[in-house]
């Protein structure tokens, strides 16, 4: 059991490393985290055509509204995005939001950068340890996934 308390710590730690860079990069990038999940939910939205409110945004992500509606307002500032009333005849204060030119160049040079990074991922690390990486991430991302429904059956 101790060993694996230890263990479990060495996972929390590198999870934290790995998140703290990734916040500093996009930080760097003048787009925090959350900016970045709104306006790659609006980039597939607009690649298949739809358009989305903030109320739909924040079920997509499972992220709180007010969240996003702080991740509009910055994104709508850097012209990434803009905000349109809708053309619902029952109601006139329905909101649709929509990436602009200029977000969908952000977007996808971002893509570009991920791509280049995990291609160098794998060069560095060869075939069989990036199969080996993606199989033990996919478990965790199910042994999480499960432990948060056992939480959440509990109430805790």
């Amino acid at each position: 059991m101790e060993e694996n308390s230890y263990l479990a710590k060495q996972l929390l730690e590198t999870f934290h490393n790995f998140m703290s860079k990734k916040a500093k990069q996009a930080s760097m990038s003048g787009t925090m985290q959350g900016e970045m999940a709104v306006l790659m939910c609006l980039y597939h939205h607009n690649k298949e055509g739809t358009f989305v409110g903030p109320s739909q945004i924040s079920d997509f992500l499972d992220i709180q509204r007010p969240n996003v509606t702080i991740s509009l307002n910055a994104l709508e500032q850097k012209g990434y995005i803009i905000r349109r009333k809708g053309s619902d005849n029952k109601d006139k204060r329905k909101i649709n939001v929509e990436i602009t030119d200029k977000g969908i160049e952000f977007v996808e040079k971002k893509f570009d950068a991920s791509k280049k990074m995990a291609l160098h991922i794998v060069d560095q690390l060869g075939k069989s340890q990036t199969e080996e990486f993606i199989r033990l991430l996919n478990l965790i991302f199910s042994y999480t996934e499960q432990y948060q429904n056992n939480c959440r059956e509990r109430n805790e």
